[in-house]
């Protein structure tokens, strides 16, 4: 069986790294016959005064990296995926190095750099074009029923005391767009205090470091008395259990990675939009209310169905068919 190589580049954030882990995890399932893909992480840091440069300025990227990080060396990959401003110089410089046999991929939008990759992944709402660009619908995800299963598993003792039915409600922060006020959270409270009165059940909560503490501490005492577990940042991350222990979502508007984690479980999703302007983030909130993935928060949970929203799955189908040989066929 052939076995190809995919490293996975970038600096190590979670919401970055899981992007790319989540498109080699589904390259990985949707392997043409006979092929198989081993997968290897490699987060990277910049050594000084590098870090400090804009990287059109680094003249040999691989000379750059920190000891702190992973080494880029020989064997070279086979293909690479890369997320984050600090991964492009030395994936690019990758694929030069490989004699440009290490296919590139890039994704997000790439800031003038797009056409240096072979293959650019971005939501359509970025609105970026260009012949080796495929679009996806939000952010690429590791969500699989597989990985909520396990995840419901280990992180089950959380909930025990808990009525069910089951809510995760997650909470972002601050963005480009939106802005997160105690004001918005009290009243995101007061929506989940109607739900919990109208339906019973419990809920699961887990914020986010771009949380600002004013806002999730007037949301801590406005919940005071709901049935509850808000994970307060410490042991290990249930945020991939509490999306597989609950029935139902509650998210805030302001990450399109929370939003398509959230859709991608197939489970009722409910948006709880933010004061702000919306601009891109807009476009693909109104395009999930369009389809029916989610609803806005009203102080109701309801029960629909709808497919999970897998982006990963059908971008890497795309690739596999952009390669020579036998089209790519789901295991």
């Amino acid at each position: 069986m052939p076995r190809l190589v995919c490293w996975v580049i970038s600096e190590g954030r979670p919401g970055i790294e899981n992007q790319c882990l989540g498109l080699a995890e589904a390259l990985a399932r949707t392997a043409p016959a006979g092929t198989g893909l081993e997968i290897v992480t490699k987060r990277i840091r910049i050594a000084p005064p590098w870090r400090w440069l804009p990287h059109r300025f680094w003249p040999e990227p691989l000379r750059c990296l920190g000891p702190q990080g992973d080494r880029l060396a020989p064997p070279w990959p086979d293909l690479l995926i890369c997320a984050g401003r600090v991964s492009v110089a030395p994936s690019l410089a990758v694929k030069a190095a490989s004699g440009g046999l290490c296919q590139a991929i890039r994704l997000e939008r790439p800031y003038g750099s797009g056409a240096a990759f072979d293959l650019v992944v971005t939501p359509a709402h970025d609105r970026y074009e260009g012949s080796n660009v495929l679009h996806s619908s939000g952010a690429l995800n590791r969500v699989r029923p597989d990985l909520l299963s396990a995840a419901a598993r280990e992180f089950a003792a959380l909930a025990e005391s808990l009525p069910t039915p089951l809510t995760a409600v997650l909470i972002g922060g601050d963005s480009k767009a939106y802005r997160m006020t105690p004001e918005s959270l009290r009243d995101l409270a007061a929506g989940l205090r109607a739900a919990c009165e109208a339906n019973g059940g419990g809920l699961l909560i887990t914020g986010s470091r771009r949380t600002p503490p004013a806002a999730m501490a007037a949301f801590r005492e406005a919940i005071g008395g709901l049935p509850h577990y808000l994970w307060d940042g410490s042991g290990a991350n249930p945020y991939y259990g509490f999306l597989g222990l609950a029935e139902t979502i509650v998210t805030t508007c302001d990450s399109v990675s929370m939003l398509s984690e959230a859709c991608a479980t197939g489970k009722p999703v409910y948006v709880h939009e933010l004061p702000g302007r919306g601009g891109k983030l807009r476009a693909f909130l109104d395009r999930l209310y369009a389809e029916n993935r989610a609803r806005r928060f009203a102080g109701r949970l309801e029960h629909w169905r709808c497919e999970p929203l897998d982006d990963a799955t059908a971008i890497a189908r795309a690739i596999w068919l952009r390669q020579p040989g036998q089209p790519a066929t789901v295991s």
